[in-house]
Protein backbone atom coordinates (compact mmCIF):
# COMPACT_ATOMS: atom_id res chain seq x y z
CA UNK A 1 0.00 0.00 0.00
CA UNK A 2 2.81 2.30 0.84
CA UNK A 3 4.42 1.59 -2.54
CA UNK A 4 1.19 2.42 -4.37
CA UNK A 5 0.98 5.79 -2.65
CA UNK A 6 4.57 6.62 -3.62
CA UNK A 7 3.92 5.60 -7.24
CA UNK A 8 0.84 7.83 -7.34
CA UNK A 9 2.76 10.82 -6.02
CA UNK A 10 5.48 10.26 -8.60
CA UNK A 11 2.93 10.19 -11.42
CA UNK A 12 1.34 13.42 -10.21
CA UNK A 13 4.71 15.16 -10.14
CA UNK A 14 5.40 14.11 -13.76
CA UNK A 15 2.03 15.46 -14.93
CA UNK A 16 2.63 18.98 -13.53
CA UNK A 17 5.52 19.88 -15.92
CA UNK A 18 3.57 18.52 -18.91
CA UNK A 19 0.53 20.66 -18.06
CA UNK A 20 2.78 23.69 -17.54
CA UNK A 21 4.37 23.10 -20.94
CA UNK A 22 1.02 22.68 -22.63
CA UNK A 23 -0.27 25.89 -21.08
CA UNK A 24 2.77 27.80 -22.49
CA UNK A 25 2.22 26.61 -26.09
CA UNK A 26 -0.30 28.79 -27.97
CA UNK A 27 -3.17 27.11 -29.72
CA UNK A 28 -3.68 27.35 -33.44
CA UNK A 29 -6.60 29.74 -32.93
CA UNK A 30 -4.56 31.96 -30.61
CA UNK A 31 -1.74 32.14 -33.22
CA UNK A 32 -4.26 33.11 -35.89
CA UNK A 33 -5.81 35.85 -33.77
CA UNK A 34 -2.73 37.34 -32.10
CA UNK A 35 -0.15 36.93 -34.86
CA UNK A 36 -1.78 38.24 -38.05
CA UNK A 37 0.46 39.07 -41.03
CA UNK A 38 0.92 42.73 -42.18
CA UNK A 39 -1.13 42.05 -45.35
CA UNK A 40 -4.08 40.87 -43.28
CA UNK A 41 -3.85 43.92 -41.05
CA UNK A 42 -3.79 46.32 -44.08
CA UNK A 43 -6.85 44.66 -45.61
CA UNK A 44 -8.71 45.01 -42.33
CA UNK A 45 -7.88 48.73 -42.12
CA UNK A 46 -9.05 49.32 -45.73
CA UNK A 47 -12.30 47.50 -45.06
CA UNK A 48 -12.86 49.55 -41.91
CA UNK A 49 -12.24 52.83 -43.81
CA UNK A 50 -14.59 51.85 -46.63
CA UNK A 51 -17.24 50.92 -44.13
CA UNK A 52 -16.92 54.27 -42.40
CA UNK A 53 -17.12 56.18 -45.74
CA UNK A 54 -20.24 54.27 -46.74
CA UNK A 55 -21.84 55.07 -43.41
CA UNK A 56 -20.89 58.76 -43.81
CA UNK A 57 -22.31 58.97 -47.37
CA UNK A 58 -25.46 57.24 -46.31
CA UNK A 59 -25.84 59.65 -43.44
CA UNK A 60 -25.44 62.68 -45.76
CA UNK A 61 -27.92 61.25 -48.24
CA UNK A 62 -30.45 60.61 -45.51
CA UNK A 63 -29.89 64.14 -44.20
CA UNK A 64 -30.36 65.62 -47.72
CA UNK A 65 -33.56 63.65 -48.22
CA UNK A 66 -34.91 64.80 -44.89
CA UNK A 67 -34.00 68.40 -45.72
CA UNK A 68 -35.58 68.30 -49.19
CA UNK A 69 -38.70 66.67 -47.80
CA UNK A 70 -38.98 69.31 -45.13
CA UNK A 71 -38.60 72.28 -47.59
CA UNK A 72 -41.76 73.84 -49.00
CA UNK A 73 -42.50 73.11 -52.65
CA UNK A 74 -42.58 76.86 -53.42
CA UNK A 75 -38.99 77.25 -52.25
CA UNK A 76 -37.86 74.25 -54.32
CA UNK A 77 -39.57 75.62 -57.45
CA UNK A 78 -37.99 79.06 -56.92
CA UNK A 79 -34.54 77.51 -56.70
CA UNK A 80 -35.15 75.53 -59.89
CA UNK A 81 -36.20 78.69 -61.78
CA UNK A 82 -33.12 80.51 -60.52
CA UNK A 83 -30.88 77.78 -61.92
CA UNK A 84 -32.66 77.98 -65.29
CA UNK A 85 -32.33 81.77 -65.52
CA UNK A 86 -28.71 81.87 -64.41
CA UNK A 87 -27.22 81.24 -67.91
CA UNK A 88 -29.27 84.10 -69.43
CA UNK A 89 -28.08 86.49 -66.73
CA UNK A 90 -24.50 85.41 -67.30
CA UNK A 91 -24.89 85.97 -71.05
CA UNK A 92 -26.24 89.49 -70.50
CA UNK A 93 -23.34 90.29 -68.19
CA UNK A 94 -20.85 89.11 -70.82
CA UNK A 95 -22.54 91.28 -73.46
CA UNK A 96 -22.26 94.30 -71.18
CA UNK A 97 -18.58 93.61 -70.55
CA UNK A 98 -17.77 93.25 -74.26
CA UNK A 99 -20.01 96.08 -75.46
CA UNK A 100 -18.60 97.74 -78.58
CA UNK A 101 -17.24 101.23 -77.86
CA UNK A 102 -19.48 104.10 -78.94
CA UNK A 103 -17.01 105.37 -81.52
CA UNK A 104 -17.32 102.12 -83.49
CA UNK A 105 -21.09 102.57 -83.83
CA UNK A 106 -20.73 105.08 -86.67
CA UNK A 107 -23.41 105.46 -89.30
CA UNK A 108 -22.46 104.56 -92.88
CA UNK A 109 -21.10 107.40 -95.00
CA UNK A 110 -23.78 109.26 -96.92
CA UNK A 111 -24.50 112.64 -98.41
CA UNK A 112 -27.15 114.93 -96.98
CA UNK A 113 -30.69 114.17 -98.18
CA UNK A 114 -31.79 116.03 -101.32
CA UNK A 115 -32.60 119.65 -100.56
CA UNK A 116 -35.55 121.61 -101.96
CA UNK A 117 -33.65 122.79 -105.03
CA UNK A 118 -32.64 119.23 -105.92
CA UNK A 119 -36.26 118.11 -105.64
CA UNK A 120 -37.64 121.00 -107.70
CA UNK A 121 -38.66 120.77 -111.36
CA UNK A 122 -36.95 122.43 -114.31
CA UNK A 123 -37.89 126.06 -114.98
CA UNK A 124 -39.31 127.34 -118.28
CA UNK A 125 -37.74 130.69 -119.22
CA UNK A 126 -37.35 132.92 -122.33
CA UNK A 127 -33.91 133.91 -123.55
CA UNK A 128 -32.97 137.45 -124.49
CA UNK A 129 -30.92 137.80 -127.65
CA UNK A 130 -29.39 141.21 -128.52
CA UNK A 131 -28.62 142.68 -131.92
CA UNK A 132 -25.15 141.13 -131.90
CA UNK A 133 -26.81 137.74 -131.47
CA UNK A 134 -25.38 137.53 -127.96
CA UNK A 135 -27.17 136.03 -124.99
CA UNK A 136 -24.59 136.94 -122.31
CA UNK A 137 -23.99 133.28 -121.44
CA UNK A 138 -20.89 131.13 -121.85
CA UNK A 139 -22.36 127.71 -122.69
CA UNK A 140 -20.68 124.28 -123.00
CA UNK A 141 -22.45 121.25 -124.52
CA UNK A 142 -22.73 118.21 -122.22
CA UNK A 143 -24.63 114.94 -121.82
CA UNK A 144 -27.35 116.80 -119.94
CA UNK A 145 -27.67 119.83 -122.27
CA UNK A 146 -26.01 123.24 -122.62
CA UNK A 147 -24.18 123.96 -119.35
CA UNK A 148 -23.81 127.58 -118.17
CA UNK A 149 -20.13 128.01 -117.29
CA UNK A 150 -20.07 131.78 -117.01
CA UNK A 151 -22.21 134.91 -117.47
CA UNK A 152 -21.22 138.40 -118.55
CA UNK A 153 -24.56 139.99 -117.77
CA UNK A 154 -25.21 141.49 -121.21
CA UNK A 155 -27.95 140.90 -121.80
CA UNK A 156 -29.16 139.74 -118.42
CA UNK A 157 -30.94 136.41 -118.25
CA UNK A 158 -33.21 136.50 -115.19
CA UNK A 159 -33.66 133.10 -113.50
CA UNK A 160 -30.43 131.63 -114.91
CA UNK A 161 -27.24 131.15 -112.83
CA UNK A 162 -23.78 129.73 -113.35
CA UNK A 163 -23.97 125.95 -113.15
CA UNK A 164 -27.52 125.72 -114.52
CA UNK A 165 -28.17 123.55 -117.55
CA UNK A 166 -30.43 124.28 -120.52
CA UNK A 167 -31.96 120.90 -121.32
CA UNK A 168 -34.24 121.94 -124.18
CA UNK A 169 -34.81 124.87 -126.53
CA UNK A 170 -37.95 125.65 -128.47
CA UNK A 171 -39.36 122.28 -127.37
CA UNK A 172 -36.38 120.26 -128.70
CA UNK A 173 -34.33 118.26 -126.20
CA UNK A 174 -30.64 118.89 -125.82
CA UNK A 175 -29.78 116.09 -123.36
CA UNK A 176 -28.36 112.62 -123.94
CA UNK A 177 -26.87 113.29 -127.37
CA UNK A 178 -24.14 110.84 -128.36
CA UNK A 179 -22.24 113.66 -130.03
CA UNK A 180 -22.00 116.90 -128.04
CA UNK A 181 -21.71 118.77 -131.33
CA UNK A 182 -25.28 117.68 -132.10
CA UNK A 183 -26.43 119.33 -128.88
CA UNK A 184 -24.59 122.52 -129.78
CA UNK A 185 -25.97 122.56 -133.35
CA UNK A 186 -29.58 122.17 -132.20
CA UNK A 187 -29.18 125.07 -129.79
CA UNK A 188 -27.65 127.35 -132.41
CA UNK A 189 -30.35 126.54 -134.98
CA UNK A 190 -33.20 127.26 -132.55
CA UNK A 191 -31.74 130.31 -130.82
CA UNK A 192 -33.64 133.59 -131.27
CA UNK A 193 -34.87 136.39 -129.07
CA UNK A 194 -37.59 135.25 -126.69
CA UNK A 195 -37.10 131.56 -127.45
CA UNK A 196 -38.38 129.28 -124.72
CA UNK A 197 -35.81 127.15 -122.84
CA UNK A 198 -36.11 124.56 -120.07
CA UNK A 199 -33.51 125.12 -117.34
CA UNK A 200 -32.34 122.64 -114.69
CA UNK A 201 -30.85 124.30 -111.58
CA UNK A 202 -27.35 123.82 -110.23
CA UNK A 203 -27.38 121.71 -107.04
CA UNK A 204 -24.91 120.85 -104.31
CA UNK A 205 -24.92 118.24 -101.55
CA UNK A 206 -22.35 117.76 -98.81
CA UNK A 207 -21.19 115.05 -96.41
CA UNK A 208 -18.83 114.88 -93.45
CA UNK A 209 -15.81 112.61 -93.74
CA UNK A 210 -15.70 110.19 -90.76
CA UNK A 211 -13.03 111.44 -88.33
CA UNK A 212 -11.39 108.02 -88.00
CA UNK A 213 -10.88 107.85 -91.79
CA UNK A 214 -9.15 111.20 -92.32
CA UNK A 215 -5.62 110.08 -91.29
CA UNK A 216 -5.97 106.67 -92.95
CA UNK A 217 -6.97 107.70 -96.48
CA UNK A 218 -4.42 108.07 -99.28
CA UNK A 219 -5.72 111.49 -100.29
CA UNK A 220 -3.50 112.11 -103.34
CA UNK A 221 -4.69 108.84 -104.86
CA UNK A 222 -8.30 109.56 -103.94
CA UNK A 223 -8.18 113.02 -105.54
CA UNK A 224 -7.19 111.41 -108.83
CA UNK A 225 -10.22 109.14 -108.53
CA UNK A 226 -12.39 112.21 -107.88
CA UNK A 227 -11.20 113.77 -111.13
CA UNK A 228 -12.08 110.68 -113.12
CA UNK A 229 -15.46 110.34 -111.41
CA UNK A 230 -16.28 114.00 -112.10
CA UNK A 231 -15.47 113.61 -115.76
CA UNK A 232 -17.55 110.44 -116.10
CA UNK A 233 -20.67 111.85 -114.41
CA UNK A 234 -20.18 115.50 -115.46
CA UNK A 235 -20.31 116.71 -111.87
CA UNK A 236 -17.75 118.12 -109.45
CA UNK A 237 -16.75 115.76 -106.62
CA UNK A 238 -14.37 117.51 -104.23
CA UNK A 239 -13.10 117.63 -100.65
CA UNK A 240 -12.16 120.59 -98.44
CA UNK A 241 -8.48 121.28 -97.78
CA UNK A 242 -8.76 119.92 -94.23
CA UNK A 243 -10.30 116.69 -95.62
CA UNK A 244 -13.29 116.99 -93.30
CA UNK A 245 -16.11 117.58 -95.79
CA UNK A 246 -17.10 116.27 -99.22
CA UNK A 247 -19.13 118.10 -101.87
CA UNK A 248 -20.99 116.82 -104.91
CA UNK A 249 -22.15 119.55 -107.28
CA UNK A 250 -23.60 119.91 -110.76
CA UNK A 251 -26.86 120.23 -112.70
CA UNK A 252 -29.79 118.66 -110.89
CA UNK A 253 -30.09 115.59 -113.18
CA UNK A 254 -26.32 115.00 -113.00
CA UNK A 255 -26.24 115.17 -109.19
CA UNK A 256 -29.26 112.88 -108.96
CA UNK A 257 -27.51 110.33 -111.19
CA UNK A 258 -24.12 110.55 -109.41
CA UNK A 259 -25.35 110.58 -105.80
CA UNK A 260 -25.61 106.79 -105.44
CA UNK A 261 -22.30 105.84 -107.12
CA UNK A 262 -20.44 108.59 -105.25
CA UNK A 263 -21.82 107.42 -101.91
CA UNK A 264 -20.83 103.82 -102.63
CA UNK A 265 -17.37 104.84 -103.77
CA UNK A 266 -16.62 106.99 -100.73
CA UNK A 267 -18.15 104.58 -98.24
CA UNK A 268 -15.60 102.02 -99.38
CA UNK A 269 -12.69 104.39 -98.77
CA UNK A 270 -14.02 105.69 -95.45
CA UNK A 271 -15.04 102.33 -93.91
Amino acid sequence: QQQQQQQQQQNEQEQIPQEAGQSQQPTANEDDEGGKSPDHQLQDEILNMQSKEEEKDKGQEDSSKEKSQSRPEVEIEAERQERLEAPEEKKLQEEEVFEVPAEEHQAPFSFAPPAELELSEAKTLRLKVDAAFSIGLDLVPSWFGMLVEDMDGSPEQPGISVGDCLVSIDGVGLAEKEDTKECEDIFSERLRDGVEVLVEPHCETTAAVPAHAIPKVDWPALLLIFEQFSADYEVVLSVTTDHKNMKLAGPRPAVALARGPATELLAGFFA
